[in-house]
Protein backbone atom coordinates (compact mmCIF):
# COMPACT_ATOMS: atom_id res chain seq x y z
CA UNK A 1 0.00 0.00 0.00
CA UNK A 2 1.43 3.13 -0.87
CA UNK A 3 2.48 6.12 1.55
CA UNK A 4 0.15 9.01 1.82
CA UNK A 5 3.11 11.17 2.88
CA UNK A 6 6.04 11.46 0.26
CA UNK A 7 8.40 11.14 3.41
CA UNK A 8 11.33 9.27 5.18
CA UNK A 9 10.37 6.33 6.79
CA UNK A 10 10.98 6.97 10.99
CA UNK A 11 9.00 4.22 11.89
CA UNK A 12 11.25 0.67 13.37
CA UNK A 13 9.52 -1.39 11.16
CA UNK A 14 7.86 -0.78 7.66
CA UNK A 15 4.04 -1.15 8.00
CA UNK A 16 4.59 -2.43 4.46
CA UNK A 17 6.02 -5.38 6.68
CA UNK A 18 1.96 -5.92 8.24
CA UNK A 19 0.45 -6.92 4.82
CA UNK A 20 1.19 -8.04 1.59
CA UNK A 21 1.56 -5.59 -1.41
CA UNK A 22 -1.65 -5.26 -3.64
CA UNK A 23 -1.50 -6.19 -6.94
CA UNK A 24 -3.28 -3.16 -8.53
CA UNK A 25 -4.51 0.42 -7.00
CA UNK A 26 -8.03 -0.35 -8.45
CA UNK A 27 -8.08 -3.81 -6.93
CA UNK A 28 -10.76 -4.19 -4.53
CA UNK A 29 -10.00 -6.49 -1.97
CA UNK A 30 -12.01 -8.76 0.80
CA UNK A 31 -11.86 -10.83 3.43
CA UNK A 32 -8.31 -11.35 5.02
CA UNK A 33 -6.32 -8.82 2.39
CA UNK A 34 -9.27 -6.50 2.69
CA UNK A 35 -8.41 -6.55 7.01
CA UNK A 36 -4.85 -6.53 6.31
CA UNK A 37 -4.84 -3.30 4.26
CA UNK A 38 -7.26 -1.96 6.46
CA UNK A 39 -5.10 -2.12 9.63
CA UNK A 40 -2.22 -1.14 7.64
CA UNK A 41 -3.71 2.83 6.63
CA UNK A 42 -4.85 2.89 10.26
CA UNK A 43 -1.27 2.19 11.22
CA UNK A 44 0.03 4.71 8.96
CA UNK A 45 -2.48 7.45 9.72
CA UNK A 46 -1.14 6.96 13.16
CA UNK A 47 2.62 7.49 12.00
CA UNK A 48 1.42 10.67 10.02
CA UNK A 49 0.16 11.59 13.64
CA UNK A 50 3.43 10.91 15.25
CA UNK A 51 5.50 12.47 12.31
CA UNK A 52 2.64 16.05 12.90
CA UNK A 53 2.78 16.16 16.65
CA UNK A 54 6.76 15.83 16.66
CA UNK A 55 6.81 18.55 14.86
CA UNK A 56 4.72 20.56 16.83
CA UNK A 57 5.93 22.62 20.04
CA UNK A 58 4.23 22.03 23.43
CA UNK A 59 2.47 25.25 23.45
CA UNK A 60 1.00 24.38 19.96
CA UNK A 61 -0.33 20.93 21.06
CA UNK A 62 -2.11 21.81 24.20
CA UNK A 63 -3.62 25.54 23.69
CA UNK A 64 -6.71 26.13 22.39
CA UNK A 65 -6.29 28.29 18.93
CA UNK A 66 -7.48 31.54 18.57
CA UNK A 67 -10.49 30.38 16.02
CA UNK A 68 -11.71 28.61 19.50
CA UNK A 69 -12.25 24.71 18.61
CA UNK A 70 -10.39 22.12 20.19
CA UNK A 71 -6.84 21.86 20.69
CA UNK A 72 -4.56 19.48 19.05
CA UNK A 73 -4.30 17.87 21.36
CA UNK A 74 -7.97 17.19 22.45
CA UNK A 75 -8.16 15.84 18.47
CA UNK A 76 -5.22 13.34 19.37
CA UNK A 77 -6.87 11.89 22.70
CA UNK A 78 -10.10 11.27 20.75
CA UNK A 79 -7.88 9.74 17.98
CA UNK A 80 -5.80 7.27 19.68
CA UNK A 81 -9.39 6.98 22.21
CA UNK A 82 -11.16 5.39 19.19
CA UNK A 83 -8.49 3.03 18.08
CA UNK A 84 -7.94 1.82 21.54
CA UNK A 85 -11.84 1.36 21.45
CA UNK A 86 -12.34 -0.61 18.88
CA UNK A 87 -8.85 -2.92 19.34
CA UNK A 88 -10.63 -3.46 23.27
CA UNK A 89 -13.98 -4.25 21.14
CA UNK A 90 -12.20 -6.89 18.87
CA UNK A 91 -10.88 -8.85 22.45
CA UNK A 92 -14.36 -8.52 23.75
CA UNK A 93 -16.92 -8.38 21.14
CA UNK A 94 -18.49 -5.09 22.07
CA UNK A 95 -16.81 -1.33 20.33
CA UNK A 96 -18.09 1.52 22.48
CA UNK A 97 -16.35 4.12 21.67
CA UNK A 98 -18.27 6.47 23.87
CA UNK A 99 -16.43 4.98 26.63
CA UNK A 100 -13.63 7.27 27.17
CA UNK A 101 -11.30 9.61 29.34
CA UNK A 102 -11.11 13.35 28.74
CA UNK A 103 -8.47 15.15 30.05
CA UNK A 104 -5.69 12.64 30.31
CA UNK A 105 -1.55 12.71 29.91
CA UNK A 106 -1.94 11.99 26.30
CA UNK A 107 -4.06 15.25 25.72
CA UNK A 108 -1.91 17.55 27.67
CA UNK A 109 1.80 15.85 26.88
CA UNK A 110 3.10 15.11 23.29
CA UNK A 111 5.92 12.61 24.75
CA UNK A 112 2.36 11.35 26.20
CA UNK A 113 0.99 11.00 22.80
CA UNK A 114 3.41 9.60 20.76
CA UNK A 115 4.11 6.59 23.26
CA UNK A 116 0.29 5.99 23.22
CA UNK A 117 0.77 5.72 18.76
CA UNK A 118 3.49 3.44 19.26
CA UNK A 119 1.87 1.15 21.73
CA UNK A 120 -1.55 1.34 19.72
CA UNK A 121 0.82 1.06 16.44
CA UNK A 122 2.46 -2.52 17.92
CA UNK A 123 -1.23 -3.62 18.74
CA UNK A 124 -2.47 -2.99 15.68
CA UNK A 125 0.34 -5.02 13.56
CA UNK A 126 -0.74 -7.93 16.34
CA UNK A 127 -3.96 -7.83 14.91
CA UNK A 128 -3.08 -7.97 11.61
CA UNK A 129 -3.79 -11.71 11.00
CA UNK A 130 -6.98 -10.78 12.81
CA UNK A 131 -10.00 -12.72 10.38
CA UNK A 132 -12.89 -11.27 9.45
CA UNK A 133 -15.45 -11.15 12.41
CA UNK A 134 -18.80 -9.64 13.86
CA UNK A 135 -18.80 -6.96 16.68
CA UNK A 136 -21.57 -4.97 18.00
CA UNK A 137 -20.83 -1.29 18.16
CA UNK A 138 -22.53 -0.02 21.13
CA UNK A 139 -23.17 4.60 20.95
CA UNK A 140 -24.89 6.45 23.29
CA UNK A 141 -27.46 8.70 21.31
CA UNK A 142 -28.95 10.74 24.08
CA UNK A 143 -27.40 13.01 26.30
CA UNK A 144 -29.45 10.77 29.32
CA UNK A 145 -27.43 7.83 28.63
CA UNK A 146 -29.35 5.99 26.38
CA UNK A 147 -27.48 3.55 23.70
CA UNK A 148 -28.63 1.92 21.05
CA UNK A 149 -26.40 -1.88 19.75
CA UNK A 150 -25.51 -2.05 15.72
CA UNK A 151 -24.19 -5.14 14.15
CA UNK A 152 -21.05 -4.16 12.47
CA UNK A 153 -17.67 -5.88 11.52
CA UNK A 154 -13.74 -6.08 12.26
CA UNK A 155 -13.37 -4.62 8.88
CA UNK A 156 -15.81 -1.92 8.57
CA UNK A 157 -14.60 -0.82 12.06
CA UNK A 158 -10.93 -0.30 10.97
CA UNK A 159 -12.27 1.59 7.71
CA UNK A 160 -14.43 3.46 9.80
CA UNK A 161 -11.41 4.44 12.53
CA UNK A 162 -9.56 5.09 9.29
CA UNK A 163 -11.75 7.57 8.14
CA UNK A 164 -12.57 9.71 11.28
CA UNK A 165 -8.45 9.84 12.18
CA UNK A 166 -8.39 11.61 8.93
CA UNK A 167 -11.01 13.67 9.62
CA UNK A 168 -9.61 14.54 12.86
CA UNK A 169 -6.10 15.19 11.06
CA UNK A 170 -7.80 17.88 8.95
CA UNK A 171 -9.07 19.89 11.94
CA UNK A 172 -5.62 19.36 14.09
CA UNK A 173 -4.25 20.70 10.88
CA UNK A 174 -6.15 24.20 11.10
CA UNK A 175 -5.65 23.79 14.71
CA UNK A 176 -2.23 23.89 14.32
CA UNK A 177 -1.65 26.28 11.53
CA UNK A 178 -3.85 28.85 13.89
CA UNK A 179 -0.81 28.57 16.56
CA UNK A 180 1.74 29.29 13.68
CA UNK A 181 3.03 25.87 13.03
CA UNK A 182 3.83 24.70 9.50
CA UNK A 183 1.83 21.69 8.43
CA UNK A 184 2.30 19.41 5.63
CA UNK A 185 -0.39 20.22 3.00
CA UNK A 186 -1.01 16.13 2.24
CA UNK A 187 -1.98 15.76 6.10
CA UNK A 188 -5.42 15.67 7.26
CA UNK A 189 -6.36 15.08 3.69
CA UNK A 190 -8.28 11.79 2.38
CA UNK A 191 -6.94 9.47 0.37
CA UNK A 192 -9.15 9.91 -2.90
CA UNK A 193 -8.37 13.96 -2.13
CA UNK A 194 -4.89 12.68 -2.20
CA UNK A 195 -5.34 10.69 -5.59
CA UNK A 196 -7.34 13.39 -6.88
CA UNK A 197 -4.76 16.62 -6.65
CA UNK A 198 -2.25 14.18 -7.84
CA UNK A 199 -3.45 13.07 -10.57
CA UNK A 200 -4.97 16.72 -11.04
CA UNK A 201 -2.02 19.90 -10.64
CA UNK A 202 -3.20 22.87 -8.96
CA UNK A 203 -6.27 21.49 -7.55
CA UNK A 204 -6.86 22.49 -3.46
CA UNK A 205 -10.24 20.66 -3.43
CA UNK A 206 -11.44 18.65 -0.57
Amino acid sequence: MARLFARRDWRSHSTMNLATENSGSDALLVGEPMIARAVVAVVESLDQLAEFINQLTDSQYLCQPPTGSSSVGSHARHCLDHVEALLRGLAGGVVDYDHRQRGTDVERCRSAALRRVMELRKSLGNAVLEKERHLCVRSMVTPDGGSVGVHSSWGRELVFVFSHTIHHQAMMAAAAQALGAAVNPRFGCAPSTLAYRDQTPCVQSA
